[in-house]
């Protein structure tokens, strides 16, 4: 096992907490340090000071390429980790206004692969969801 150290704020500890113990059930053990605010925090990872935190997608507009553009694309405006990845990038692009599942759904599932592959993140949870649309609409959940 390996000992790190997870940035977590006050709100989400508990959460923390709860992974802390599992990885504890796997000899990786996790000291959890408690950040007054998203600011402070966001703050020291910009400065390439910490390795490991919590955070929040806030996707609401439930559009894969925006979020992930956001979050790992090189340069990407919530990418504070300093993600890189020429492919990634690559595949972005090409979802970028993708209107049809059939063709933006491979794209994903490549960047995902691609993701889970580099351990540039690891997804916890993911809260369920009702969504509804009048059946006119034709609106389908994207993957």
């Amino acid at each position: 096992g390996f000992d790190f150290e997870l940035d977590v704020l006050a709100e989400r500890y508990e959460e923390a907490l709860y992974f802390a113990r599992m990885w504890e059930a796997v000899g990786v053990r996790a000291s959890l340090r408690v950040w007054p605010d998203w600011d402070s925090l966001k703050a020291a990872v910009l400065e390439g000071n910490r390795l490991a935190w919590t955070a929040e997608w806030n996707n609401t507009s439930r559009d894969p390429a925006s979020v992930l553009g956001a979050k790992v694309r090189t340069g990407g405006s919530a990418n504070y980790g300093g993600y890189s990845h020429a492919e990634v990038d690559r595949l972005l692009r090409s979802a970028q206004g993708c209107q049809s599942v059939l063709t933006c759904a491979p794209l994903f599932a490549q960047v995902q692969r691609s993701l889970w592959s580099d351990a540039a993140m690891v997804f916890g949870y993911v809260e369920a969801e009702l969504l509804a649309t009048r059946a006119p609409v034709g609106w389908e959940l994207w993957p």
